[in-house]
C-alpha cells in the first residue's frame, strides 16, 4: 500500500514539475522506485527539482521483500518513527517500545537500520563532494551516485566512457555496496 502510494503520489507530482503526461510519469516513477533502470525520456536535462525527487525515490527503493535497490520503504518507515522514539527516550530518560507493523522492534534492529541510512547518505554526499571536483553538477553527482548505490542503472550523463578512472571506481565500489548492503 505504500509503495503503491509514492508510485501515485510522485508520479502526479513528476508529472507537475516535468510536463511530461502522466504515463510517462507513472513510468518513469515505477522504474527510478524499483530501480527497473529503464527510461525514455533525457534524465539529464531535467529541472533540478525534478531530479531531485527521482534520488528520493531511488533512494528509498522499493518494499521490503522486493529484489528492488535501495534502502527499503520499510526501512525508511523505521528510521522515521525512531527519530521522535529517540527524542522522547532522551527527554523522560528511558527507551520505551518501538512498534511498527505489529512487530516490536530491538535496539540493534532501530540502530541498524539507522546507522545503514545515514551511512548510505554520507557515502553518496561525501563521494558527490568528489564527483564535482571534477566539474559535475552536485545535482547530477547525487543521482548518479545514488542511481549506483541503489542499482537503478539511470542515466544523467555522468557515467559514461571518458569518466576519470578515480570516478569509475568510485562508481564500482558504491554498486557493489548497494547491491551488497551497507
Amino acid at each position: 500500500v505504500v509503495f503503491i502510494s509514492i508510485i501515485v503520489l510522485f508520479s502526479i507530482v513528476f508529472a507537475l514539475l516535468t510536463n511530461v503526461d502522466i504515463m510517462t510519469s507513472l513510468f518513469t516513477i515505477a522504474s527510478a522506485s524499483s530501480t527497473t533502470g529503464l527510461s525514455f525520456i533525457d534524465l539529464g536535462n531535467l529541472a533540478v527539482n525534478a531530479k531531485m525527487l527521482l534520488f528520493v525515490l531511488m533512494f528509498i527503493g522499493g518494499s521490503t521483500s522486493s529484489t528492488a535497490g535501495g534502502v527499503k520503504i520499510m526501512n525508511i518507515i523505521v528510521f522515521i518513527k525512531s527519530v521522535p522514539w529517540a527524542v522522547r527516550g532522551v527527554i523522560i530518560g528511558k527507551l520505551s517500545r518501538l512498534v511498527v507493523r505489529g512487530k516490536e522492534l530491538t535496539y540493534i534492529d532501530i540502530y541498524a537500520i539507522s546507522l545503514f541510512i545515514i551511512i548510505a547518505i554520507i557515502i553518496i554526499v561525501g563521494f558527490a563532494f568528489i564527483f564535482t571536483s571534477f566539474g559535475f553538477s552536485l545535482t547530477d553527482s547525487v543521482f548518479a551516485l545514488t542511481s549506483g548505490l541503489s542499482n537503478t542503472g539511470l542515466y544523467v550523463g555522468i557515467t559514461n566512457l571518458y569518466l576519470p578512472i578515480i570516478l569509475k571506481i568510485i562508481m564500482i565500489l558504491v554498486m557493489i555496496v548497494g547491491r551488497i548492503g551497507i
